[in-house]
């Protein structure tokens, strides 16, 4: 038996405070400052390298801010490897399963989130791994289950699978609504191809009680989309 840890005392008071400043930085501030330099250079750097270095940024803020939780995470890890190693592959059978059952439901748009991927792998597929299977699963891993999923858990754990699994979701499309020159918020249901994976994500990070877990789920699942899209090719 591996020990469980009481989510009541997985964040402190300072924790909370560095958490929301994470969350301002990550949903406010960092955007606002990649459209600046995105406008001031004119489209001339290459996409993929831009967002390593956004990233970048981004993981070494997160694991300053949260660095005491994230430390206590990956000694829970350690000390569980082979559970927290099983979690991950029951969170990616649980992904798989989910997956199945709502691309089943039609939608009037489609997602062109793993051809952008492809795309990018195509032109620079070093600066693409390393996004896909590292970069953006920590800091996204670290906002939305090291953080958001701590957080709400011990007031309601049905509402932090809510606010993690469903806001995640909702974080990967949402852009789409503004993206070609019109609004459409048709783009808004594709968080149900997306609510699969938090939801993977959240009951692996909830399951191991490690938010390491998930970020290995998460550049797993990340490996497994952009293969399939450049398989599909």
């Amino acid at each position: 038996m591996y020990p469980r840890h009481d989510w009541q005392e997985e964040l402190t008071g300072p924790e909370r405070i560095r958490g929301g400043i994470l969350l301002v930085l990550y949903f406010i501030l960092f955007p606002l400052l990649m459209a600046r330099v995105q406008r001031s250079i004119g489209g001339e750097a290459p996409v993929a390298e831009l967002n390593v270095i956004y990233y970048l940024l981004l993981g070494l803020t997160a694991l300053l801010l949260l660095r005491a939780p994230l430390f206590r995470d990956f000694n829970v890890l350690l000390d569980g490897l082979p559970r927290s190693l099983g979690t991950l592959a029951a969170g990616l059978c649980v992904w798989e399963a989910l997956g199945f059952l709502l691309d089943r439901i039609p939608l009037p748009v489609e997602d062109p989130t793993p051809w952008g991927w492809a795309a990018e792998f195509t032109m620079s597929p070093a600066a693409t791994l390393m996004l896909l299977l590292v970069l953006i699963p920590l800091v996204e891993e670290t906002v939305f289950r090291g953080f958001l999923f701590r957080l709400v858990r011990p007031w309601s754990p049905v509402l932090a699978y809510v606010v993690s699994g469903g806001g995640f979701a909702l974080y990967c499309v949402w852009q789409l609504v503004f993206s070609y020159g019109r609004v459409d918020l048709r783009y808004l249901l594709l968080a149900m191809r997306w609510l699969p994976a938090g939801l993977a994500l959240t009951w692996c990070c909830d399951r191991s009680r490690s938010v390491w877990a998930a970020v290995l789920l998460h550049g797993t699942i990340d490996g497994v989309v952009l293969l399939r899209t450049l398989s599909a090719a």
